[in-house]
């Protein structure tokens, strides 16, 4: 194998296992010839003619156009590398005698995109070949220094070895202030956002991604240019999956955007923003007072609590039944009813059962009732003095069972809308890019707020961290798309393996968390967001269920009130119509009721000390009086 043939052996088989070569040199020549026949077993070689008319549907990262003389590589026009479906930078390797500054500017002028342009020069001059490079970048006025001819690599015939390794240019670790400049096809997102300034006539950009671009402009000591396209070419362009237009009309070196990834026929170096969209709910409304004192127990405590006391109280009526009388006149109440609730609130006993069954009944209901209400008391208290929201919606079923309205970012409902409307069926609303972090906080804090917003968690930090601000996560439980933000430099130049290392060692490290905890939660801790527990205070607000009862309580006593005055009257008249003479003394001779054991006796209880001028007495001597009959019957 001559030099030649070594050459581009070394040159190539340290990076490739599989080498497509297509030959620009019009014959099979001698160096063609003997690469094919003698390269490394190892390595597998495919070699195409340009005449092929399917040449450009093979070219691959791995390809080589290979040119054995400068003439050649100038009249090859670079229209022909729109027919390769893979767009990116292809190597490029010429074999020639010598190569003057302008055939660098015509390769400048006729190659818009950055190819790796190798020149394998033998001079006549020279005792050894040398491997020469370039930046392909057009910025003569900052970058012209790193533009010239670069001599990367020597080859000795004496030694007959490359006299550095790897045999490839080192990757560029300072580029010197260049200014990298970068293309944005541009749909508003969180992600990248963009600002215009009316009275300064200026536009700038923030988000995430510029925030990662002022890191890598950093590592790589360079200065990024990013040109926004927001008219409808840049669109249309996309559409079609065509860069033509593009490439021709701007000079970009870099292409960065955020929207969802569409299968272009690109290679880049890129890394995939995952964007899991969610529903977004508001949080339920808060219980009011009232509605707190059924909340300590759940339903089934609530009717287990209920049969129980029912139980009770239909024991106690079955065994000693009630006189409606009683119930209502008479003053000292012994209605046994009532000693369920005494026992409930903890009010002593006075009277136990005789009966040891009777007791150990009693003690079991008064255990029962004691665990009951300290449970409930405790509680009662916690939910009094803390804010609790009634349950959100938690499924899909549940938006569309209440007629929620789905909200989007104008710029996220270019990709999802046709796709969430056939899926959710759901009302939709559009809201500008402008206005959306605000919508997005004001509505999803506001419990009367009937309507669900598309994001992710991403977004949903990003929109809190424009504003500065907190608010809890509240979704459906079911994710509704599963997109990707892709992050990517499209052109890449001899500068793309340092930015793809860069890249690279982002993605390893968790770039959502990178730049969330870089920038996002250190600006969350400021003073303006956090806040400190306060000591509770019960107020009315929280007591306000208790005031409620009281003016019911009040309302029914007020009513029970009139009732008595009905009923005095009642009775008052009906004493009246029985001609009783109040001057006269009534004795139990007179109603004729005296017992023989005591018909001596003489009770000596007159009217007026009965009666007076309060008819409500008369209730109080009749009660007396078949107290006092009854004791005479026994005796």
């Amino acid at each position: 194998m001559d030099s030649k043939s070594e050459n581009v052996e070394l040159f190539y088989s340290k990076y490739s296992r599989s080498i497509e070569i297509i030959d620009f040199g019009g014959s099979q020549d001698q160096l063609v010839t003997e690469i094919v026949l003698n390269l490394n077993n190892l390595i597998t070689v495919n070699l195409q003619k340009s005449e092929d008319p399917n040449w450009s549907k093979t070219v691959t990262s791995q390809s080589i156009l290979l040119f054995d003389n400068f003439s050649d590589l100038n009249e090859f026009n670079e229209k022909d590398l729109f027919r390769i479906e893979y767009l990116s930078p292809i190597r490029i390797l010429v074999y020639c005698q010598n190569i003057t500054h302008w055939d660098l500017v015509d390769l400048r002028t006729d190659f818009v995109i950055p190819h790796y342009f190798y020149f394998i020069v033998s001079s006549e001059n020279d005792k050894n070949l040398k491997l020469f490079t370039f930046d392909n970048r057009d910025d003569l006025l900052i970058c012209h220094e790193i533009q010239q001819l670069q001599e990367v690599n020597e080859f000795s015939f004496q030694e007959q070895k490359w006299m550095r390794q790897p045999i490839l240019p080192k990757k560029y670790k300072n580029f010197h202030g260049c200014v990298m400049k970068l293309g944005n096809y541009f749909r508003q997102t969180i992600f990248l956002r963009f600002y215009y300034d009316i009275d300064k006539d200026f536009s700038y950009a923030d988000g995430p991604l510029v925030w990662i671009l002022k890191d890598i402009q950093k590592s790589l000591n360079c200065s990024i240019d990013l040109s926004i396209c927001l008219n409808s070419s840049c669109e249309d362009v996309l559409a079609h999956r065509t860069l033509y237009n593009v490439i021709h009309s701007t000079t970009l070196e870099g292409y960065a955007y955020a929207f969802k990834l569409f299968e272009f026929n690109i290679k880049f170096v890129a890394l995939n923003i995952q964007c899991i969209s969610k529903l977004f709910v508001p949080p339920g409304e808060l219980y009011t007072s009232f509605e707190k004192i059924v909340l300590p127990f759940d339903r089934k405590t609530w009717t287990s609590f209920g049969i129980t006391f029912l139980a009770a109280i239909i024991s106690v009526v079955m065994i000693n039944r009630i006189g409606v009388r009683k119930f209502f006149h008479k003053k000292t109440i012994h209605i046994p009813v009532l000693n369920i609730f005494r026992v409930f609130f903890g009010i002593g006993q006075t009277k136990m059962p005789n009966k040891m069954f009777g007791r150990v009944i009693l003690i079991s209901f008064i255990f029962w009732c004691l665990v009951m209400r300290t449970a409930y008391q405790g509680k009662l208290f916690e939910f009094t003095t803390s804010a609790i929201r009634k349950p959100q919606m938690k499924t899909l079923a549940e938006l569309k069972a209440n007629n929620f309205t789905l909200y989007m970012q104008d710029g996220i409902a270019q990709f999802t809308f046709d796709y969430i409307s056939e899926d959710i069926g759901l009302n939709m609303q559009i809201i500008p890019f402008d206005n959306f972090s605000n919508f997005y906080y004001t509505n999803l804090t506001d419990p009367s707020f009937t309507g669900t917003v598309l994001s992710c968690d991403i977004e949903h930090d990003l929109h809190l961290h424009y504003l500065k601000t907190k608010m809890a996560k509240r979704f459906v439980s079911a994710p509704i798309t599963n997109s990707f933000y892709v992050f990517g430099f499209l052109y890449p130049n001899i500068w793309d393996e340092r930015l793809a290392e860069i890249i690279e060692g982002l993605v390893t490290g968790g770039i959502i968390n990178w730049y969330l905890e870089k920038y996002s939660k250190s600006k969350w801790n400021a003073k303006t967001c956090t806040s400190s527990p306060n000591k509770i205070v019960l107020n009315l607000s929280h007591l306000g269920f208790g005031f409620e009862i009281c003016f019911y309580v009040l309302y029914i006593a007020h009513l029970v009130f009139c009732m008595e005055i009905v009923v005095g009257l009642y009775k008052k008249t009906y004493f009246l119509s029985k001609k009783i003479d109040i001057n006269e003394n009534l004795t139990f001779e007179n109603l004729g009721l005296v017992p023989k054991a005591c018909e001596k006796q003489d009770i000596g209880i007159s009217v007026d000390d009965v009666f007076g001028d309060k008819i409500d007495f008369v209730l109080e001597y009749l009660d007396k009086f078949e107290q006092l009959v009854k004791e005479t019957k026994v005796r």
